[in-house]
Formats: C-alpha cells, structure tokens, sequence
C-alpha cells in the first residue's frame, strides 16, 4: 500500500526515516551526495592526467609535490563519509578493523612503513564511499567512459598532440625516483611512459606502436580500467543491450590499446557471464581467488609457458615466496626485492600470509556486500583483485584503487544504479512505502 507525498523539506528525509517510511527511488538529497561521490571518484582516478598536464605546461612537480596532493585528494574524499548518508554496518567494520591491526602489529616487529598503511587501505576507502553514494546514474558513468576512450583515441590516432597535452615520459621522471634513476628510455624521450614499448617484439595486439595508456598514462592501468568498466556495463548498467555491447566492446578496444593480455583474457571471460545475468552460487565468490592463484602456481611449477612475459611476473611473486617456510610466510617474512613487481608479494609482507586473502576477499567486496546483490560481480572482482595483484601492484594505485572500490561499493548496494528519469520528468508526487503498522 503506497501514500502519496508532495516535495518536502530539505530535512524531510531525516523526518521519513524517524517515522519508518522508506523511499522507492533515492531522494534529491541522496542523488546529490552520490554526484558528489562520482566527481571524487572520477577526479582520483584522473589525477596524474590533470598533473601531469600541468607539468608538461611549467608547473613544475617532484615526487614530494605529488605525494602531498594525492594525500590531500585522498583525504578529502574521505570527508564525504562524514554525512547522513554513511552507514556502516557491522560485518565490514570487524572485518577492516582485522586487517588494520595485521597491519600495525606487522609494522611493529618490522621497520615501520607508513606508505604500507595507505596502499593497503585506500581501497577499503572506496568501497565505503561507493557505497554510500545511493543513487548513481547510468549516464554519469557513461560520461567518464567516454572521456577516457576519447583521450585513448586521441593518443593512437594523433600521438604526437597527445604528447603535447601531457607529456607521460617527462611527468614520470619528474615525480618517480624509480624512472629517474634509470636510463632514460626510447618511450619517455617521445613523451610516453617508460614500459611503453615492448621489449623483443612480444606485443600480443599491436594495433598501434607503442602500448596506450590514455589518461592514466601508463598501460596497466587502462587495461585495468577497460575490465572494470566492462564489469559494470555487462552487470550493473541498466541500459539496453545494443548499448551496453557497444560499451564493453569499446572496453575490449580499450584493453587491446593497452596490449594487456591478461586484461583481455578476463574481460572475455566476465562479460558473457554478466551479460546473462548469470547469479553464480555465492560460495563461489571465497573460492574463486584462491583457485586463481592455485592454477598460477601450477603453470609456474610445471613451466607452463616459461620464457613469455606473464610466466615471468607470476614467477616474481611465487619465487620472493619460495625462500621462505610456512611460519616466515604466515608472519611476512619474505623477500620484497620484487614488491614493486608483485601487490600479493607486498601484501603478504604487511598483512601475513592469512591477511593476504582476508584483504583480497574484502577488496573484492566479499565482506561489504549486501543480501540480494549478484555473486557473479564479486566473482569477476575477486579474480580482477587477484590477476591483478600478481602482475604488480597498480590496483593499489589512486587510478585503479578510486574507480575498482567505487564499483564494489556500488555493486554491494542493489540496486546498484538509479533510473536514468531526467529531473524535471519526476512526479510531483512519489510514491512512498509505509510500514504496515504504521497503516493499521
């Protein structure tokens, strides 16, 4: 049974809930605060564009410079969590107050890293803001889409004009000690990043000579960003099908742009999947990353595809384990000369070898989700969180960290996007639901 109620205060919605009367659609106050949320989300994760468009054109930047914006940027978008539209539920609060005290206890009979806290828990960050953004529009989402295919044409088919707007080669050694203290490479010196040329010939789609990295600058990240955005288009936008094929072929692009292979493999792996709207079986989603890493282990055991580039990095990652027994790995006592390389290395080093798979299961949203959201999502996060964290540890980056929590925050919240009515075509009148005692 349904009353109807005419535009109300701006202190109306505290009012409704106070009486128990639950909205059908996010109220004007709630879409607000989820715009607000978009625009954070989409300005992290298009930060070192905007910066290094401002060095490329005499502002200068180092390494300090950046790292203080981004903590800054950080932590205002974690203001947006101090509003009447967070809440916080008990199951996740437990869950990251675990991984918080792994992380100061293995900080604590180590030497202390303060970048360890930021890294390990930017992504938690996300998810909580991606949650509370009720309200969410297709559309929004479809804008930052076409943004960064926009520029990722642009750089491929006009590579030099890219170069201009922002010069990827002279930012990264400008604010990467990392780039700056190796040889300059032949990809900074014409104004990309550093790996975007391929060593001995073994790129996999070769549509364009170097591999593109669009706005994030770097090609990792965009072939991250293409699974994401294929994930929410194939599972979450509410758009019709010709659209949304479109989309998460022009994720596919995207991804072959980037010649991310392993992007690639996974976005052709998930998108059918969602497409169907297929609701796997929810244990599914606390087997799918430890199946992951064991089918790595095997190809790396048995030399499965030894002397290629991804036999390579899974080898990164399981030979900094090998030197170590079952206690060292348990307490984090292992090789991190190639962390940098390997986000399971750098976990396992800051949380554990159980913490490990108690922060992939909580960045993929295991933990945050909701009764009635589809485990295929989670499913598709979790193997997207452990892929990715065996190639590097770029999903721990603000570029990939913003948009992947806000997706699993979003997706932990059915339902997910809010109808695309335009504003100035919603009814006077809304119908809302009343608790049936309040009826009687």
């Amino acid at each position: 049974m349904t009353m109807m109620l005419r535009t109300a205060p701006r202190n109306s919605e505290a009012m409704l809930a106070n009486l128990g009367v639950v909205p059908d659609f996010p109220s004007r106050a709630q879409e607000k605060h989820a715009f607000r949320c978009f625009l954070a989300v989409s300005f992290s994760m298009l930060l070192n564009f905007f910066m290094a468009f401002l060095n490329t054109h005499g502002v200068g930047l180092n390494e300090s410079k950046v790292t203080v914006i981004q903590i800054l940027v950080t932590a205002l978008c974690g203001c947006l969590l101090l509003t009447r539209h967070t809440t916080f539920r008990p199951m996740p609060i437990i869950m990251l107050v675990v991984l918080i005290v792994q992380l100061i206890v293995m900080n604590l009979l180590k030497t202390p890293n303060l970048r360890a806290f930021y890294d390990c828990l930017i992504l938690p960050l996300y998810i909580a803001i991606g949650a509370s953004a009720y309200g969410v529009r297709d559309k929004w989402m479809s804008w930052l889409f076409w943004f960064v295919f926009s520029v990722c044409v642009l750089e491929a088919v006009l590579p030099t004009v890219y170069s201009v707007i922002v010069n990827a080669g002279d930012y990264y050694q400008a604010t990467r000690s990392w780039v700056a203290n190796q040889a300059t490479s032949q990809a900074s010196k014409d104004g990309f990043y550093t790996g975007a040329y391929r060593g001995g010939g073994t790129a996999a789609f070769a549509l364009i000579d170097h591999r593109a990295g669009g706005p994030f600058l770097e090609p990792l990240s965009l072939g991250y960003f293409s699974v994401l955005m294929a994930i929410y288009f194939a599972g979450m936008h509410k758009g019709g099908f010709l659209y949304r094929a479109i989309a998460v072929a022009s994720c596919l692009f995207l991804s072959m742009l980037s010649d991310s292979r392993a992007a690639s493999g996974l976005l052709l792996l998930c998108a059918p999947l969602l497409f169907a709207r297929v609701r796997m079986p929810g244990i599914v989603m606390w087997f799918a990353s430890p199946a992951l890493l064991l089918i790595a282990w095997l190809c790396y055991t048995n030399h499965i595809g030894d002397g290629g580039d991804m036999y390579y990095r899974i080898s990164l990652t399981f030979e900094g384990l090998a030197g170590s027994n079952a206690w060292e790995m348990l307490m984090g006592d292992v090789n991190i000369e190639h962390a940098n390389d390997s986000g399971l290395l750098s976990l396992t080093y800051n949380f554990g070898l159980i913490g490990v798979f108690l922060a992939i299961f909580y960045y993929s949203g295991l933990f945050t989700r909701r009764t009635g959201s589809n485990p295929s999502l989670f499913i598709c996060f979790s193997l997207l969180a452990t892929l990715t964290l065996m190639f590097g540890a770029a999903v721990l980056s603000i570029k990939s960290a913003s948009l992947m929590g806000f997706l699993v925050g979003l997706a932990g919240r059915p339902p997910a996007i809010a109808p695309e009515e335009d504003e100035e075509n919603l009814p006077e009148a809304l119908p809302i639901r009343r608790p049936a005692k309040m009826l009687a």
